[in-house]
């Protein structure tokens, strides 16, 4: 049996949050300038390549406040530098939420799939839900890091609009 600490932490939270998105396959939370945690070597290696590149779904999210949701060929239009690492990865779908405390950013969530369109709308919201609790856990456990305002971001790709889409 689990014992209580443990179920809450933010390994945990993420693990359970990977079985209740039916299609993740990896998750990885970066905080506004370093990783914080992952659950698969190739879901490190994507966030720390947008985080090299200063571009990518992650650094949107962070930069935007807002959640995005994308597959390989949006990232190959909005960020074409980091296209490659994530094609190298086997990483073909996105689906990213900004970790929000306070209004200031504690870092992004990131769920990856090895399938093009692997992610919904559904999906989306339920990341969303498992931001409270996530956020809680990151400040209970020290992964937090230093939290940077939103606002202070620019977003990247001028093309992305509504929830990352690339909607026009």
């Amino acid at each position: 049996m689990l014992d209580r600490t443990y179920r809450n932490s933010t390994p945990a939270l993420l693990a359970r949050l990977i079985t209740a998105v039916p299609g993740a396959d990896m998750a990885c939370i970066s905080g506004p300038r370093a990783l914080a945690l992952h659950t698969d070597e190739r879901a490190r290696r994507v966030d720390l390549a947008q985080l090299r590149h200063g571009a990518g779904p992650c650094v949107e999210a962070a930069r935007s406040g807002r959640s995005v949701l994308a597959d390989i060929t949006q990232v190959r239009l909005c960020w074409p530098g980091f296209a490659r690492s994530a094609r190298e990865a086997r990483i073909f779908s996105f689906l990213v939420v900004p970790l929000l405390h306070n209004d200031a950013l504690l870092g992004t969530l990131s769920l990856y799939a090895q399938r093009s369109h692997a992610f919904t709308e559904r999906d989306e919201t339920t990341a969303q839900l498992a931001i409270p609790a996530i956020c809680a856990a990151l400040l209970a456990d020290g992964l937090a890091g230093v939290a940077a305002p939103v606002n202070g971001y620019q977003v990247e790709c001028s093309r992305r609009r509504g929830h990352g889409r690339g909607e026009e």
